[in-house]
C-alpha cells in the first residue's frame, strides 16, 4: 500500500528544489556583518540551516514516509483477514480527497519543526483508513491535516483534556446535542484542568483556538453550574475523531531516518 504515497512525495521534492548556490554563505556573511552584536546570531544561522537545508527538508519527507509505513503495519492485523475491509481501504487510497490529504501532509512535513508533529500527521492519514464511529466519511481530510499542522502542543493537550473530562458523555455522537449534560460535569472539567496543571486562562485560550478550527465549541452557559469567570467547552465530533487518530498509535516510534 505504501506505493500510493510516492507521487505526493515526488511532488513535494520537486516543489522544494535544491538550495540556491551560496545560500548558507550569504547568511554567514550577514552574521559576520553584525559580528559586534551582543545577540547570538550564529545560533539563528544554525536554526536557519537546520530548517531549510535541502538535506533536512528531504529528511522530514522521509521521516513522514517511514511513519506512514510503520502505522500501516500496525493496522494490517485489523484488515488482513477481512476482504471487505481490505477493499474499503484500497478504495479509500484511490480517492482524490485522500490523495490530496497525503500531498498536504508532505507539504506540512516540510514546514514541521519537530518529529512529533510529523508523527501526528501520519497518524491522521493512516487512522482515517480505519475510522472510528466519530469520523465523518465526507469530511475534508486535507483540511484536517492542515488544521493539525497549525495546532501547538498545548492545543492538542487541551483537546485531550476535553476528551478525558467528558469521556463518559462521549459514548456516541447523539450525546453531543444536550449542553446541560456537559454543565453537569463541571467538576470533572475543573479537575481535568487542575490535574494537568494548566492555568485556566491558558486552557480557555487553547479551547478558543480549537473552536476556530472546528475541533471544540463553547457550551451554552449554565449560571447554576458555572462560576462567573469560567468558560465551558466540549469537543466537536471532528475533534473527537482527531483525538481517536492520535491515540490510536503509540508515541515514540523509532525510525531510521535521522534528519527531521
Amino acid at each position: 500500500m505504501s506505493s500510493k504515497f510516492c507521487d505526493p512525495l515526488d511532488a513535494s521534492l520537486e516543489a522544494w528544489p535544491k538550495e540556491p548556490d551560496g545560500l548558507g554563505g550569504k547568511f554567514a556573511a550577514l552574521v559576520l556583518k553584525f559580528g559586534e552584536s551582543v545577540l547570538p546570531l550564529a545560533a539563528i544561522q544554525k536554526i536557519f540551516e537546520d530548517q531549510f537545508s535541502h538535506a533536512n527538508r528531504i529528511g522530514r519527507l522521509e521521516y513522514l514516509f517511514d511513519a506512514i509505513a510503520i502505522k500501516f503495519k500496525l493496522i494490517e492485523p485489523e484488515i488482513a483477514n477481512s476482504a471487505e475491509k481490505l477493499r474499503a481501504v484500497n478504495a479509500r487510497l484511490e480517492t482524490q480527497p485522500f490523495q490530496r490529504a497525503v500531498a498536504t501532509a508532505f507539504e506540512e512535513a516540510l514546514r514541521a519543526t519537530d518529529r512529533e508533529k510529523i508523527e501526528q500527521l501520519s497518524a491522521v492519514l493512516v487512522g482515517s483508513l480505519v475510522p472510528s464511529q466519530w469520523a465523518d466519511p465526507n469530511a475534508d481530510l486535507a483540511a484536517l491535516v492542515r488544521d493539525l499542522a497549525q495546532l501547538g502542543s498545548e492545543d492538542i493537550r487541551a483537546l485531550d483534556v476535553l476528551r478525558t473530562a467528558f469521556r463518559e458523555i462521549i459514548s456516541n455522537p447523539s450525546n453531543l446535542n444536550d449542553p446541560n449534560q456537559f454543565a453537569e460535569r463541571m467538576q470533572d472539567y475543573r479537575s481535568a484542568i487542575q490535574v494537568n496543571r494548566i492555568d485556566p486562562e491558558n486552557f480557555y485560550a487553547s479551547c478558543a483556538r480549537l473552536n476556530g478550527f472546528g475541533l471544540a465549541i463553547e457550551v451554552v452557559r449554565n449560571p447554576h453550574k458555572m462560576h462567573p469567570n469560567e468558560y465551558l467547552f466540549r469537543p466537536t465530533r471532528r475533534g473527537v475523531a482527531l483525538v481517536d487518530c492520535l491515540e490510536r498509535f503509540p508515541k515514540g516510534v523509532q525510525h531510521n531516518t535521522k534528519n527531521a
